[in-house]
């Protein structure tokens, strides 16, 4: 993805330092580089570590919006029914939780506590 970025502009001074960084510190970057590979991912699945829910493996997908080079949107997805799932509503669940108990009224300046 990287090689795919900066296809339009190779010798821009970030790319540049960017590219020679990891060079320097990474024996499979540079292994990887000098291949040439260039294809642009537009899907995968990757493995998250959340401290309150565990493992969650979520497939993603980039969609182009408009621009040159353009952004791109990037859209996480859990399998229907799968504990990755269930995982993720159980966070979505956890989140909603916690804002509503923030937008409660406080009191002397002290945020109130459900009873």
């Amino acid at each position: 993805m990287l090689r795919a970025a900066v296809a339009d502009d190779p010798d821009h001074p970030r790319a540049t330092a960017v590219v020679g960084e990891l060079s320097i510190h990474s024996v499979d970057f540079r292994r990887l580089w000098a291949r040439h590979d260039v294809r642009e991912n537009v899907h995968g699945t990757t493995l998250f570590q959340h401290p309150e829910v565990g493992g969650i493996t979520l497939d993603w997908d980039t969609y182009p919006l408009p621009g040159n080079p353009g952004p791109v949107l990037l859209v996480f997805t859990a399998e229907p029914g799968t504990a990755d799932a269930e995982r993720l509503q159980l966070l979505a669940s956890l989140r909603a939780t916690r804002d509503t108990a923030s937008r409660r009224p406080s009191v002397g300046g002290v945020p109130s506590r459900p009873a």
